[in-house]
């Protein structure tokens, strides 16, 4: 059932940068779209060089190449949050909410306690140990004497009401086979243990791993939001105010247009990869956050 929920919640997650990456592509192949207009008026005006416009359609085209890129993950990741839901990888999907990465509200020595307690993976290696020790206990048994008791009444026209009560004991003869079976039983408990051992370090390293990789998102994505997108757009915006004054060329408008992409692209990603890990997590502690 984790198992299930995680691949759901990442799934859900890689559609929603599709479609927010979809978006904000078509927001700039609009923008660019604009920027070869102004080069193209100011090539005719003699204010402007034609590779200013070629330039522009370049970046349009390449624009719209990435367009088809991201068409092909909106695609995927539909098909892959249809199939957790026992859908038809074609059918439609509402849009996704934008996330909202908060604090995970939970210290790693918090999430590693329940991790401990409740991950079913670790669980099923711990009754795997237990059940291991059973069967060495079993096969010890083997070594001791079989007791056997019985009791019987009968009623016998002759003789009247009789009883009797038999007691008896085998003792192994063989010790070979016993001996063989407790052999068995140790290693398979030596193995066990092992894999116990195993799975609690995993379920540490995952813990860590995906621990990690959720702060680190959130901090990214907050800190995209709050300082970089805004310097960016403000960069951008003072590009283009300078290269139609005629004070800057158009590469250094292109820089800025590109720079802000590829943040808000970046962002989005962390958007995404805060609720993946948030999801790794839930898996590994066996419980919502």
């Amino acid at each position: 059932v984790r198992q299930i929920l995680a691949q759901t919640r990442t799934a859900y997650a890689q559609l929603y940068l599709s479609l927010k990456s979809r978006a904000l592509l078509e927001e700039n192949i609009e923008l660019m779209r604009r920027f070869a207009k102004v080069a193209e008026s100011k090539f005719e005006a003699g204010k402007g060089s034609g590779a200013d416009a070629l330039k522009a359609q370049v970046e349009l085209t390449r624009m719209l190449n990435m367009g088809l890129a991201v068409e092909q993950e909106r695609e995927l990741a539909g098909a892959m949050l249809n199939a957790s839901m026992g859908r038809r990888a074609g059918e439609t999907l509402p849009a996704p909410r934008d996330p909202e990465p908060g604090r995970l509200g939970k210290t790693l020595p918090e999430l590693e306690a329940a991790a401990l307690a409740r991950r079913p993976e670790l669980r099923q290696a711990a009754l795997a140990s237990e059940l291991s020790g059973t069967s060495l206990a079993l096969a010890k048994s083997e070594f001791l004497p079989d007791f056997m008791v019985s009791y019987r009444t009968r009623k016998d026209p002759m003789r009247g009401r009789t009883s009797d009560a038999v007691l008896g004991f085998s003792l192994p003869l063989w010790f070979w086979k016993p001996a063989a079976m407790v052999a068995e039983a140790s290693a398979e408990r030596e193995a066990a243990e092992a894999e116990l051992e195993s799975a609690r370090l995993a379920t540490s390293a995952d813990l860590r791993a995906a621990f990690v990789r959720a702060q680190t998102a959130q901090r990214l994505a907050e800190s995209y939001r709050t300082s970089l997108l805004p310097q960016a757009e403000s960069a951008l915006m003072g590009a283009e105010a300078a290269y139609q004054a005629g004070k800057s060329g158009f590469l250094d408008l292109l820089d800025a247009q590109r720079s802000l992409l590829n943040f808000k692209l970046e962002y989005y990603q962390y958007l995404a990869e805060f609720e993946q890990r948030a999801a790794d997590l839930e898996r590994v502690i066996g419980e919502e956050l």
